[in-house]
Formats: C-alpha cells, sequence, structure tokens
C-alpha cells in the first residue's frame, strides 16, 4: 500500500505505481465507501450498465480461481510482447470528443517491438506528430508538449492493456453477474479493493468498482469500464491474430451513450529482420528529459464522512500529468448533474506527486476521480 501524505491540499504518493484506489475523505480510509451514515446514490441507469441488478459476490476460492483465469486468458490475447516475436501493428482512430480534445479528428498509430531491441510508437494527426521509443533501460519521447493526450492513451491503453495483471485481485473484492451484450452471453465482474461489508450485496455496481464483461465461450473481452459512465467495446467478430494472440478488428469508445473513439486495427503483423536503426533514438530525443511513460490507470475517491442527507456522486475523468495536474478533465457520470461544476473545481485544484527518481522515466496516468458531494455542503 502506498504512503499518502496531505500537504496545503497536494496530495503525495510515495509509490504511485503501486496505487489502485485512494480514498481521501477527511480521513483516509479504504473502507467500501467513503463516508459514514447517509447512503450513496446509486449509478444511474445506461444502455452499456450490464450490472445494474442480480450483482453477486464471489466468496468461494474455486469460484475466485476459475473467474481469474478467465480474466488472465481475455488479458493474454492482447499481450503482444508475451509472444517474444517481433510485431508491427498499425491502427486509425478517429476522435470525436466535442471540444473536450484539442485533437479531435483523424489519427495514424504505429508500434514496432522487438525482442532485445524495444519498442517505438508513433502517433500522428493533423501535423503533430507523439513519437515514444522504449529501449532495455530507457524512455524516449517526441511530443509537442511533453506528454501525450489523453485520448491518444486510450487509444493504445485500452487496445492492448485494458486489464490489469490478476497477480493484483487476489485480495480484491470481487462480483459478478451473467449479462447479454448485444446477444452475446457475457459473464461481468465487478472489481475493487474495498473490504466485504454488508452493502457488498447490493444488486447494482459500485461508483469505484472496474467491470469487464467477458465472452465464457471464446474468453475474448466485449466491455471494458474502468469507471462508470466510460465504456470500450471490443468487436471480435473478425479478430486480427499474430502467433496466439488476437485483437478486436475494431474498439469504440463511449462516454455515457456519445462515442468519442472509434479505433480499427489496421494490419499485425511479423517482422523477420528488424532494423535496429529504428530503436535508436535521435539527437533530438536523446537532448530532451527522461521520456514520460503512458503508464496505468489511477483512481481517487474524494468525499465527505457524513452528511445529513445522501451524498450524491461524480465521476471526473482526466489525465494525471507527469508532474502531478489533473488536465482534459470532464464528467462521465452524475448522479447529480447540479453538482459538476462542484466536482470539476474540485478535482482541478487537487494536484498528485509521487517522488521520481533522478534521471527516471515520469509517468502520466489516465485518472478516474470519484468525487461525493453533500449537496446542502458549500462548494
Amino acid at each position: 500500500m502506498a504512503i499518502i501524505e496531505l500537504i496545503e491540499g497536494i496530495i503525495l504518493l510515495k509509490s504511485l505505481a503501486l496505487v489502485k484506489n485512494v480514498a481521501v475523505c477527511g480521513l483516509l480510509t479504504q473502507g467500501l465507501f467513503c463516508q459514514s451514515g447517509p447512503d450513496i446514490a446509486r449509478v444511474p441507469e445506461n444502455p452499456l450498465e450490464l450490472a445494474s441488478s442480480g450483482v453477486h459476490v464471489v466468496d468461494a476460492p474455486e469460484e475466485r480461481d476459475a473467474l481469474i483465469r478467465l480474466m488472465d486468458k481475455a488479458r493474454s490475447y492482447y499481450t503482444l510482447k508475451d509472444a517474444r516475436r517481433a510485431y508491427h501493428l498499425k491502427t486509425s482512430f478517429t476522435v470525436t470528443a466535442g471540444g473536450d480534445s484539442r485533437y479531435d479528428g483523424d489519427w495514424q498509430m504505429d508500434e514496432i517491438f522487438a525482442p532485445g531491441l524495444g519498442a517505438r510508437l508513433t502517433a500522428r494527426t493533423s501535423g503533430s506528430v507523439f513519437e515514444q521509443l522504449t529501449t532495455s533501460n530507457l524512455t524516449y519521447q517526441n511530443t509537442p508538449e511533453g506528454i501525450f493526450p489523453l485520448r491518444l492513451h486510450e487509444a493504445h491503453g485500452h487496445l492492448l492493456g485494458a486489464l490489469e495483471s490478476t497477480k493484483n485481485l487476489r485480495q480484491d473484492l470481487i462480483r459478478t453477474v451473467a449479462a447479454n451484450l448485444h446477444g452475446t452471453p457475457v459473464t461481468c465482474l465487478l472489481l475493487s479493493n474495498a473490504r466485504r461489508s454488508s452493502e457488498a450485496n447490493s444488486p447494482g455496481r459500485f461508483w469505484q468498482e472496474r467491470e469487464e464483461c467477458i465472452d465464457h465461450q471464446t474468453s475474448h473481452l466485449l466491455l471494458h469500464s474502468p469507471a462508470p459512465g466510460l465504456y470500450v467495446l471490443y468487436d471480435f467478430s473478425e479478430p486480427v491474430k499474430f502467433q496466439t494472440k488476437e485483437l478486436p478488428a475494431k474498439m469504440t469508445v463511449i462516454e455515457n451513450e456519445t462515442t468519442v473513439i472509434e479505433e480499427r486495427v489496421e494490419s499485425l503483423e511479423a517482422l523477420p529482420s528488424p532494423d535496429p536503426s529504428d530503436f535508436t533514438p535521435t539527437a533530438q530525443m536523446r537532448s530532451g528529459a527522461p521520456g514520460t511513460v503512458m503508464a496505468g490507470r489511477q483512481t481517487l475517491t474524494v468525499g465527505p464522512t457524513r452528511a445529513s442527507v445522501p451524498i450524491q456522486t461524480v465521476v471526473v475523468f482526466g489525465l494525471l500529468t507527469p508532474d502531478g495536474k489533473v488536465s482534459e478533465a470532464h464528467p462521465l457520470q452524475s448522479s447529480d448533474p447540479a453538482l459538476i461544476d462542484a466536482a470539476l473545481r474540485r478535482v482541478s485544484q487537487m494536484r498528485l506527486q509521487a517522488p521520481v527518481a533522478p534521471g527516471a522515466n515520469r509517468e502520466q496516468h489516465e485518472l478516474f476521480a470519484v468525487v461525493h458531494l453533500a449537496p446542502e455542503a458549500p462548494h
């Protein structure tokens, strides 16, 4: 567990890489809910929210192990580097964030990988080029502003890193429900690092839960929802294959009911003779600051510990930059739309910092802030 300090409104995460879910509720807590006393308003209904009822806790070790194996299989399909074969991946995607992104429009993304040499990612849109080169021990980059835009982070991360390592799930609360996604039976897992409590048997999804819906017949991940309000759909009707790996031909990212990213895998081919020069940093890369790594997601829960009325919730999504600021923040889901502006102000005022050793790679993360608010309280 990471060590956390609060100093004049700045949250210092001593080990950010280990943090999956941080709760800041007056006092720090790891309880199932970030409050005591009144109820928290439920996650609103959504056509893609498959865990709206019938959810049950998985306690039996053999059932937990079976679900973890199912997730392992689903994850194994897209861990391309584990095949230990050189490859060239090409995708194209369109961003239509409706003003929430400066990089709306068409993108092309290329990734090449060769064991022993490294990986090189290149993404282009409207005259802008973003490059990341990872060798055995260093990361280099060439980006207009020193970071990668949120929608590029999503397009890469949701396709090649949606599911975390199941090593992190052994102590998690696991709940599940059988559902149907566009005619396909799926098993949906609801995951959080909360403790078991009386509320754990509630029929629907909790605000802090991640939701992963997997086709039990093929073990393909068909729906990935890292937080309420954001849903990633994967189309495996014609999977793109490489060795034992399989990628969806199409991926769609939806915020509430609005499509914000549509991505297609154009090709995935073996590289029989990788060119070492493709993995050599340019002079511009060498002269810049240590590279920024597009790392995994972080979840932060903020809210009151008690209130006289039911607590309302807003999920804010943004990019946690290497200097601890939150950029491109916008709401995903809310139990009370009137509180969205208050939640955005609260998140925008935060600073989350993790110590970085001199010369070490910097990290950026997708940040999901679950903000609990008491309506009668000043904002």
